[in-house]
């Protein structure tokens, strides 16, 4: 499908990628203006313009082809916040991350399986999987812990009993 954009962008023909010839930003994403008036990052108009569909705004297009400036809808993925920055922490994306960035404070790896994405309101943040393990744990066995621990053992006791009643 055509699109208006084509004279912004450049085929590269190793990667298949389009790269955006028009302004970029301080993150390497390109930008484009909407016949709105609205500023908008460059991917996300050229996947919709081709689609013709519009990208709900809880999901972000991820690129598949870890380049920033790519505009080819074939290497953009739909996905929610938490997967876009799961997916570029797994492929050290997003910033340079270097061996001893890539650890925790108590010294964990903070790559592949051991990182813990947590969303907390509009905020995300990635943590360390072990450390979330033994805190958890900690509370757990606090005092405060046991107390509620115990209380949703009772109600959840009481449900059963109740049910099978």
């Amino acid at each position: 499908m055509r699109t208006n954009y084509e004279a912004k962008y450049i085929p590269e023909p190793n990667s298949g990628c389009w790269l955006w010839l028009g302004q970029v930003n301080q993150h390497g994403y390109g930008r484009t203006r909407l016949a709105s008036g609205r500023s908008q990052v460059a991917h996300r108009a050229v996947y919709e313009a081709y689609h013709n569909i519009v990208v709900p705004a809880d999901l972000e297009l991820d690129h598949l082809c870890y380049v920033r400036c790519c505009v080819n809808p074939d290497h953009l993925e739909p996905v929610t916040r938490s997967v876009n920055v799961r997916r570029a922490i797994r492929h050290n994306r997003g910033r340079n991350i270097s061996e001893a960035d890539s650890r925790c404070p108590n010294g964990h790896s903070m790559v592949g399986d051991n990182i813990c994405v947590r969303k907390q309101g509009k905020t995300i943040s990635i943590i360390c999987r072990t450390c979330a393990r033994a805190a958890r744990l900690r509370w757990r066995n606090s005092p405060k812990g046991r107390l509620l621990q115990s209380e949703c053992d009772a109600r959840y006791l009481a449900n059963r009993k109740r049910k099978t009643a």
